[in-house]
């Protein structure tokens, strides 16, 4: 039967015998060393295995990782001061006094928006609260939402 095929098609037989066995070593391999593909286990089971023994560490990890600990006094934010309060408040942009390329740095605030801002402000006669935006055309509850924690009114 061998003799049938030209020579060609014997190598291209032979290639694919070799992939092959080649291909049932590993999954062999695989099978009877897995640390060697996938590395040490990182758990340690609590029960035997069909009834094998196992050697079992001193502290066995579980399979299912531990929520976090608590937070301990380091890891706790210190609860904010009066200092923090003053330096917050110079953070946030002013309505009253902000030009358009600084309301243009608020998240959603874009030329037009800044532009109508400044348009209401002139025609209002300044803002009277942060709420006051509301009565900007194009800012709704989302975009006032967003904007709330970033921006002050002050004379």
């Amino acid at each position: 039967m061998w003799n049938q095929f030209t020579a060609g098609e014997k190598r291209i037989l032979a290639a694919l015998m070799v992939v092959t066995l080649i291909g049932a070593g590993v999954s062999l391999a695989r099978r009877a060393r897995p640390e060697w593909f996938y590395g040490p286990p990182d758990f340690v089971l609590d029960e035997p295995l069909n009834g094998v023994e196992s050697e079992a560490a001193e502290e066995p990890a579980s399979p299912v990782p531990k929520p976090p600990s608590a937070p301990t006094e380091t890891q706790v934010a210190p609860a904010p001061s009066a200092a923090d309060a003053v330096q917050d408040r110079a953070t946030r942009v002013n309505l009253n006094t902000a030009d358009s390329a600084t309301l243009q740095t608020l998240p959603g605030i874009g030329p037009v928006l800044a532009e109508r801002i400044i348009a209401y402000r002139k025609e209002a006669g300044g803002f009277h609260s942060v709420d006051d935006l509301i009565d900007v055309r194009g800012i709704g509850p989302k975009t006032l939402g967003k904007l709330r924690d970033l921006v002050t009114v002050e004379p």
